[in-house]
């Protein structure tokens, strides 16, 4: 099925469709690693177990270069004013597929910047350098 595109796109793949490949490539990879550690434990024989590495190194590397690719291309996307990856202020939000403007640049993102697990779960007393830290960022965030 064919899916059309939005000329406002740049020729070629989005950066979200190869960060969805690449992440596809990294757990097949995974699956690998996982099964060959299950072959190690279970003494299928080495020939078996070496293929998965091999396996798993394929997926990794795949993982690397398209990963690189993706990066590319998010690079170019914003120099062309929008992002298929990101929702950040002053860059158009288009669907990584189709192109569909999913949110203009003159609205502020829906969900802006991302914090980190660690950060959202971490409880710091007010009066320590470390929450100062978190909150001139935060400040800085919005």
């Amino acid at each position: 099925m064919l899916t059309e595109r939005d000329p406002a796109l740049l020729p070629g793949p989005t950066a979200g469709q190869l960060r969805d490949r690449a992440t596809i490539a990294l757990y097949v990879g995974v699956g690998f690693a996982i099964v060959g550690v299950v072959a190690l434990v279970a003494r299928i024989p080495v020939v078996a177990t070496v293929a998965l590495g091999v396996l798993f190194a394929a997926g990794y590397i795949a993982w690397l270069v398209i990963g690189g690719r993706s990066q590319a291309a998010m690079r170019r996307e914003i120099a062309a004013g929008y992002s298929t990856t990101v929702d950040a202020a002053g860059y158009d939000l288009r669907h990584p597929v189709t192109g569909q403007l999913l949110r203009p640049s003159s609205e502020a993102p829906k969900k802006p910047g991302r914090v980190s697990f660690l950060l959202q779960n971490m409880r710091l007393r007010p009066d320590t350098w470390a929450a100062k830290q978190v909150d001139s960022g935060d400040s800085e965030r919005q």
